[in-house]
């Protein structure tokens, strides 16, 4: 049932195409759909084991950022990231995925009983910064995932890091600010943090993140 409810609700936004030519201002620009599940313990491995086999369905049409795995800050949850160009576009592709006969009977009940809460958030790209993924890859990059009330301080991004992309929250938790950094290594990003919290100008939450062998990043 949970599948039909979404297959008629993304068949809903995605039938604004015909009257959205009136807004064109809501849907333009590039978005950033931002997933959390939590797995149950003794389903986490089966389910790493489940999406990887399936993820080329899940890339067909949609384009990844990253698929990541908490390693501090959550247990036994994945964080992945999706570009879309609108509103429009994501509901288009969204309905597609659903549609896929292999995703709708070898994924989907498989995952539901495996998962124990979903999140999702959509984001933009903070004006005045940039999404930035056309660097060199390399092995063992770790990434933080920063998330922020309200807005985060400049100065606490320094130059000697990489900052992936800056986001806004739209839908979700609102007046938030996400960052994604990337570090070459596990003690550079503990040492990049420990520096950044000290002082009391930061409130939010963070998750240090190893990227899986599929991620698009690195």
């Amino acid at each position: 049932m949970a599948f039909v409810r979404n297959l008629r609700l993304v068949s809903r936004l995605s039938s604004m195409r015909q009257s959205a030519h009136g807004h064109a201002m809501s849907t333009k620009g590039t978005v950033v759909e931002l997933r959390i599940y939590e797995l149950k313990p003794e389903y986490f491995k089966p389910f790493l084991e489940l999406i990887e086999k399936h993820w080329h369905i899940r890339c067909a049409d949609s384009k990844s950022l990253g698929f990541w795995i908490s390693d501090l800050g959550g247990i036994n949850e994945v964080i992945h990231m999706w570009q879309y160009d609108s509103l429009i576009d994501r509901a288009l592709k969204r309905k597609k995925l659903l549609e896929n006969k292999e995703w709708q009977k070898g994924f989907l009940p498989k995952f539901f009983p495996m998962c124990s809460k979903m999140t999702n958030a959509l984001l933009s790209v903070t004006e005045g910064s940039k999404l930035t993924t056309d660097f060199t890859q390399s092995s063992p990059a770790v990434y933080e995932l920063q998330i922020c009330e309200g807005q985060y301080p400049q100065e606490k991004v320094y130059s000697s890091e990489f900052l992936v992309g800056r986001f806004t929250g739209v839908y979700g938790p609102i007046n938030t600010e996400y960052l994604l950094f990337r570090y070459i290594d596990g003690n550079t990003a503990f040492n990049h943090a420990l520096q950044r919290n000290q002082g009391k100008s930061i409130k939010g939450y963070s998750r240090f993140m190893i990227p899986s062998a599929w991620s698009p990043m690195k």
